[in-house]
C-alpha cells in the first residue's frame, strides 16, 4: 500500500447526507451542507494498523464503531475514504458533535493511524498518535 501518510494526504472522502453526497478532495474548497456542524470527523474501523483484513472482519468492526457513535449520541452519516481512482476504499462514518479528543480515543480503540477533520480549512488529516 506504500506510505500511509501519502495515501492519507491524497485521499478523497465521500459523505452521504440526507440531501445527497458530497466529496472532499485535498486542497478543495467544499463546504459542509447547511445544518451540519463543524468540524466533521471521518473515522473507519477497517484494516487496523494498516493491515488488510477480510471484508467480513472490516464490516463487523465498522458496525461496532457505529454502535459506539450511536451510544455516544453523536450525529453521523455514512462515508467512504478512497483514493482518486476508486481502486482503494474504506467504508467510514462521518461524525458531528464529538470533540477531537473523543474522536482520537475512538480511532485508537480501532487501531487507526489517522482520521479526517472537515471544517474551515477543508479536509485535514489528523494523526491519532
Amino acid at each position: 500500500m506504500g506510505d500511509p501518510w501519502e495515501a492519507y494526504a491524497a485521499a478523497h472522502v465521500d459523505i452521504t447526507f440526507e440531501r445527497g453526497a458530497v466529496t472532499w478532495v485535498p486542497g478543495g474548497s467544499q463546504s459542509l451542507p447547511p445544518g451540519v456542524p463543524s468540524p466533521l470527523w471521518v473515522v473507519t474501523a477497517c484494516n487496523p494498523g494498516g493491515q488488510r483484513r477480510a471484508d467480513e472482519a472490516n464490516e463487523a468492526a465498522n458496525e461496532a464503531l457505529i454502535a459506539e457513535v450511536r451510544e455516544a449520541g453523536w450525529r453521523y452519516w455514512p462515508a467512504v475514504g478512497r483514493n482518486a481512482g476508486g481502486t482503494w476504499q474504506e467504508p467510514s462514518v462521518a461524525i458531528a458533535g464529538a470533540t477531537r479528543s473523543e474522536v482520537l480515543a475512538l480511532a485508537r480503540r480501532y487501531a487507526q493511524g489517522a482520521v479526517f477533520e472537515i471544517g474551515a480549512p477543508g479536509l485535514q488529516v489528523v494523526a491519532v498518535g
